[in-house]
């Protein structure tokens, strides 16, 4: 089932495929069970993709395209860095399952009618949204 356009707003956590679908990988990968282990399709860049949650950060009214900060999983040194935003599952249970890292220098730029597949929040706290401008303030100044 797709998202509807009218139901996806700014500062909404969605589920997101940023791979290559299943359907466009055109040769046949022996290394793994694409199909059965990957679902989702497989990234474009450097690791396998399951859906990743992302914050839509902008919603073109005149294309179907939208922008969003990926959500990753907390790793080593991202609360030392100024473009990461951490989020501790404990503060914000009702929608994380672990602790997340918000990647402001990985923001991007994609195409809603292939790629959102679930609104998981229809917004997040302002709290969070005011971590995130800071973050971005910070990064891109």
């Amino acid at each position: 089932m797709a998202v509807k356009w009218s139901e996806l707003y700014r500062w909404s956590v969605v589920e997101v495929e940023f791979g290559t679908p299943k359907k466009y990988v055109e040769a046949p990968i022996d290394c793994v069970d694409l199909m059965g282990k990957y679902p989702y399709g497989i990234n474009t860049d450097n690791e396998f993709s399951m859906r990743h949650m992302a914050i839509v950060l902008s919603k073109n009214l005149t294309n179907s395209s939208i922008t969003v900060v990926p959500l990753t999983e907390t790793k080593h040194g991202d609360a030392e860095n100024s473009s990461r935003v951490v989020l501790e599952h404990q503060k914000y249970k009702y929608f994380l399952y672990k602790d997340m890292t918000i990647l402001i220098d990985n923001i991007v730029t994609i195409e809603k009618k292939v790629r959102i597949k679930k609104i998981v929040l229809q917004w997040v706290p302002e709290p969070v949204r005011r971590k995130i401008k800071k973050a971005m303030y910070e990064s891109f100044k």
